[in-house]
């Protein structure tokens, strides 16, 4: 599969200078903090299950004498692990070529 060509997005001003492209991995965060947040609560209201919870005057490691927490906090991460793109399959150029041309087929 050869690599998209980078150019400038369609509503890009006059002037816009592009020296970006594809990117092949990201990463992102999603942090929810407060004093009296309760980490389940989060989750069940998201609906997502997350990556990390603290809550507020639990020791923040299981170390002995760690320190406790001064706030609660809930994240969901994607790492840049979870986000890379893999290689295509060597035959995927091969299955695409015929399926590039395919129409949609209109039944009655």
């Amino acid at each position: 599969m050869k690599r998209p060509r980078p150019e400038l997005p369609r509503n890009a001003p006059e002037g816009t200078v592009w020296f970006g492209g594809p990117i092949g991995w990201f990463s992102i965060a999603l942090i929810v903090l407060a004093t009296d947040l309760v980490p389940d609560e989060i989750t069940r209201l998201l609906l997502v299950t997350p990556t990390r919870t603290q809550v507020k005057g639990v020791p923040v490691t299981q170390k002995a004498g760690a320190r406790a927490a001064t706030i609660g906090s809930w994240t969901v991460a994607l790492t840049p692990h979870a986000t890379t793109a893999p290689p295509p399959a060597p035959w995927a150029e091969e299955v695409r070529k015929p399926c590039s041309n395919a129409r949609p087929s209109r039944r009655a």
